[in-house]
C-alpha cells in the first residue's frame, strides 16, 4: 500500500513538472522580441599593401626581416593615398547595416539592436559578466539575444 502511494505522487508530481515547463526554448520563429548585436573591429580599416613579408616568410627568420622591411617601405608609400580614398568609408557600419537588413526582412518582428559584449568590469569572471548582460538584456523585454 505504502508502495503504491509512492509510486502515484511521484507519477503525478513528475506529470505536474512536465505540463508547468514551458514548450522549450525561443527560436527565430517564436520570438517575440528578438535583439541582435555584432562586436566589428577594428574601428579603422588596415592597410597592407605588400604581400613581400608573407613571400619571404618561406625563407625562414631572415626573409621575415627582410620581408617586413619591404612591407614597411611599401606601405609607407601607398598607405596615404589608401587612406585617402577610403575617407568617410566605415567598413564596421557597412557590416551591421548588411546584418540588420537581413534580420529585418527574415523576421517577423523587427530585432532591436543592443550594444556587444565589451567589458568584465564590476564581474569577478567572464561568464558572470556574460550572465548580468544577458539579464539586463531580457529586463529590456527581449526574449533572444542573436550576439
Amino acid at each position: 500500500m505504502r508502495r503504491y502511494f509512492l509510486l502515484s505522487t511521484l507519477a503525478l508530481l513528475i506529470s505536474l513538472g512536465c505540463a508547468s515547463t514551458p514548450d522549450g526554448p525561443t527560436t527565430l520563429a517564436t520570438a517575440k522580441s528578438p535583439a541582435w548585436s555584432a562586436k566589428a573591429s577594428p574601428k579603422e580599416m588596415q592597410v597592407a599593401v605588400s604581400p613581400a613579408g608573407k613571400t619571404l616568410r618561406v625563407l625562414g627568420t631572415s626573409g621575415m626581416v627582410l620581408g617586413a622591411g619591404a612591407d614597411a617601405i611599401v606601405n609607407a608609400k601607398f598607405r596615404g593615398p589608401i587612406r585617402d580614398s577610403l575617407a568617410g568609408y566605415d567598413a564596421a557600419e557597412v557590416y551591421k547595416n548588411i546584418i540588420k537588413t537581413r534580420l529585418e526582412a527574415s523576421l517577423s518582428t523587427p530585432p532591436s539592436e543592443v550594444a556587444p559584449f565589451a567589458s568584465t568590469a564590476g564581474s569577478t569572471s567572464v561568464e558572470e559578466a556574460k550572465k548580468a548582460r544577458y539579464r539586463s538584456i531580457a529586463k529590456g523585454g527581449a526574449d533572444l539575444l542573436l550576439d
